[in-house]
């Protein structure tokens, strides 16, 4: 963290022992991170407090830290003061970029300066050795580097800092619109830093040319450390993107022409996913079932994903239920709520019944065939714990047949991305950030005969891969 930052946080806990001040900063960038997957706050496992905070839970702590309910997996729910969290993380968006990249780094326990940016890692989580695909990508991305308009990112700070402000200032602001504001708000702020982080060189007028820090996840997808441009919002990735030459590449609704594959090689009926990729009108599908279509649109895939279509019986358990979060954003009240739960269950009620037989199909037979000594890799070469899953006790199956289902889709389409950057040279082009379902190149034209021959090899062939604007 910045000095400064370090500075406010020490200045915030001057009385506590430092397990409690490890604590409340891991809560912090928690929090900071999953603003907007956890506005209520981060889920954090007793075994993870046991394990790596031992000696953090203070009853002193509870005059900062807002203490929730309890979640699935022995998760309890902590969120810093909402002013404090502000606060922090303004500290460093009041910085001009010179001072930004002027202000030392330093670790939060000893405060000693770290002044060199984060690596590339070319090892797992588990310090094992990467897959040749996801290694050969990751050395090529660190050595292309990559590019960002300075100025850009700065003005979309500045307007989501505006937006936000107007919105307290407003005598009736809807919770929820004063919560999604804060989010990108915060998300933005701290992406900003993330690029910051990695001490960008100006490379020409407004452009600025730095090396991101890769690693790989446990369903093999690429994630830059931070987050960075990877993780902003829309707006700043646009900004931030706006250089002569830098085109973008997505694949067209990767996850839902995989798993129409992969649901016909086992013989079970596409034709519902099918309809819907031909069709490629969310809004169409939304309104059917009385939400906006890009909502529609993340329930498919978290249907896909292995997520549980809920019943009007289960609405008191929406913490525990994607898509009821989902639904929840947008009904007003519960009565609202169990309609939406009718109104989908009537639209997607065909397709939850056949995602269904695939995901028994892959506990009674994908998984005892492809599994090896307790792990089950996917196709770019990243494992699963079977064991860690709880396959054979009812009660988490389900979770663990959706953990089954995600490691397999985002395999296959992380395996076609990076072999696709792995194997650029071949094709002249010059990929500088890999986007999870695309990647962005900054000269020479993405090739789509080299596309179609990864593809194709992979068992996906006719996957479409478009370039499209950010």
């Amino acid at each position: 963290m910045l000095r400064c930052q370090y500075r406010y946080l020490h200045e915030l806990l001057p009385d506590y022992d430092l397990p409690e001040k490890r604590f409340y900063n891991h809560i912090m960038q928690s929090n900071i991170r999953q603003c907007r997957q956890h506005p209520e706050g981060s889920p954090v496992p007793w075994r993870t407090i046991r394990k790596d905070l031992p000696g953090a839970i203070s009853h002193r702590l509870k005059s900062l830290l807002k203490i929730g309910g309890y979640w699935p997996d022995h998760c309890r729910v902590y969120q810093v003061h909402e002013e404090h969290l502000l606060e922090y993380t303004g500290i460093s968006a009041r910085l001009s970029a010179e001072e930004h990249l002027s202000e030392p780094y330093v670790c939060f326990e000893t405060g000693r300066l770290m002044n060199t940016p984060p690596q590339s890692r070319l090892t797992s989580d588990s310090n094992h050795k990467l897959p040749p695909i996801p290694r050969a990508a990751i050395e090529v991305l660190s050595r292309n580097g990559c590019f960002a308009n300075l100025p850009g990112i700065d003005s979309v700070m500045r307007m989501r800092e505006v937006e936000y402000e107007a919105a307290c200032a407003r005598p009736v602001c809807a919770p929820l619109e004063r919560e999604r504001l804060k989010g990108r708000l915060i998300n933005d702020r701290s992406c900003r830093d993330s690029f910051y982080s990695y001490r960008p060189v100006q490379y020409s007028g407004d452009i600025y040319f730095y090396r991101p820090a890769w690693k790989v996840v446990s369903t093999g997808r690429l994630h830059v450390g931070g987050g960075c441009m990877q993780s902003a919002s829309g707006e700043m990735k646009r900004r931030a993107y706006e250089i002569e030459g830098v085109e973008n590449y997505d694949i067209v609704s990767s996850q839902i022409f995989i798993t129409i594959t992969l649901l016909q090689q086992v013989g079970l009926d596409a034709s519902w996913l099918i309809d819907y990729y031909d069709l490629h009108n969310y809004e169409w599908y939304g309104e059917q079932a009385g939400i906006p279509g890009k909502l529609f649109k993340h329930i498919v895939i978290a249907l896909c994903m292995g997520a549980h279509l809920p019943t009007v019986g289960q609405l008191a358990r929406i913490e525990r239920s994607s898509i009821l979060k989902i639904l929840g954003a947008v009904a007003e009240d519960e009565q609202h709520l169990a309609s939406l739960v009718r109104d989908l269950r009537e639209v997607v009620g065909d397709l939850a019944a056949v995602l269904k037989d695939w995901h028994r199909h892959l506990l009674d037979h994908y998984i005892p065939a492809n599994r090896v000594k307790g792990y089950l890799p996917n196709a770019v070469g990243m494992n699963i714990n079977l064991t860690e899953l709880n396959l054979d006790q009812p009660r988490y199956r389900s979770e663990g047949i959706s953990r089954v289902a995600a490691h397999l889709l985002q395999g296959l389409e992380a395996v076609c991305i990076q072999e696709m950057i792995a194997r650029s040279d071949e094709a002249n082009f010059m990929p500088i950030s890999c986007e999870h379902d695309g990647f962005i190149v900054s000269s020479g034209k993405a090739d789509m005969s080299l596309w179609s021959e990864i593809t194709a090899g992979h068992g996906l062939g006719g996957m479409k891969l478009v370039q499209k604007a950010l």
